[in-house]
């Protein structure tokens, strides 16, 4: 039996995607390991609204590390959160904030 599974690897990357991944690259987003672990997470699955266990399993991260490491994301403008019934949240990527502060960071070190 064959895993079904698709990474950001074995899909065009959108933009944003790649965006993220060369913010990521070059330093431009001030983010721990685990907030890098959830952003990627929740790159490789934009279409999917993802229960809060499933990002968990997607990431790798406990629990109680994702959740602080989401709230934390949200609170520097990195992702957005969006709740929707029944105990359903989407979380995407704040595409603007992440362009601001790649752009930023790109600028800054050309000086």
């Amino acid at each position: 039996m064959t895993n079904s599974t698709t990474t950001l690897a074995d899909r065009p990357a959108r933009p944003i995607v790649l965006e993220l991944l060369a913010a990521l690259r070059v330093g431009a987003l001030d983010v721990t390991l685990g907030e890098r672990l959830a952003l990627i997470a929740i790159a490789e699955h934009p279409d999917d609204e993802l229960r809060f266990d499933e990002l968990g399993r997607a990431s790798g991260l406990s629990p109680s590390a994702l959740a602080a490491n989401l709230r934390s994301l949200e609170a520097k403008g990195l992702i957005a959160r969006e709740r929707r019934p029944p105990k359903r949240t989407k979380y995407s990527i704040s595409e603007d904030r992440i362009r601001q502060l790649r752009s930023r960071r790109w600028r800054s070190r050309r000086r």
